[in-house]
């Protein structure tokens, strides 16, 4: 166990040690371990280089659902009755890590369709948030089309570790 636990988390540790959020995001949750927080916006701080101040600074924000969308997005834009609908679900690669949401392949995906997109990425999820995620959204919104992230490292973390941790204190993620 202790050794699984090591790997969990020298694994989240590699991927976003460079990071941190900044602003009221992220909440502890019950059942996914942390969700984003809806209606929010903040930062993704990051820094280029090891060892270096945290020298990069995306916006992000999210809808009143909790999915990312652009900063400029306004709520009365963020209907999901324009079709085709695109569903996205994974981890920081579908989320668009240090990147603007207006570069993400959900937003592109989306608007090459000439239809709407729902980021359902979220940073350091596992395979077991993807699909409880995929259970819960695709009932509700019946998405023309699912964008499933496969990432060999999204099974390995969830046979470590099923859920990340949100810790409110320090106001960041650990798996």
């Amino acid at each position: 166990m202790t050794i699984n636990l090591y790997r969990s988390i020298k694994a989240y540790y590699d991927v976003k040690k460079h990071s941190i959020w900044l602003g009221n995001v992220h909440k502890p949750d019950l059942k996914y371990g942390y969700a984003p927080v809806p209606n929010s916006v903040g930062y993704e701080l990051y820094s280029k280089e090891p060892n270096l101040s945290y020298d990069r600074k995306i916006p992000l924000k999210y809808d009143k659902n909790g999915f990312r969308v652009p900063i400029k997005k306004t709520e009365s834009s963020s209907a999901t009755n324009k079709r085709p609908l695109i569903l996205a679900l994974g981890c920081s690669f579908t989320y668009g890590a240090k990147v603007h949401a207006t570069s993400t392949y959900t937003y592109l995906v989306g608007k090459q369709l000439n239809g709407e997109s729902i980021n359902a990425g979220v940073s350091a999820y596992g395979l077991t948030q993807i699909l409880m995620k995929a259970k819960e959204l695709i009932l509700k919104y019946k998405p023309d089309y699912v964008l499933v992230q496969y990432s060999p490292w999204l099974v390995g973390g969830t046979k470590n570790s099923p859920a990340s941790v949100f810790s409110k204190r320090t106001q960041s993620l650990f798996r």
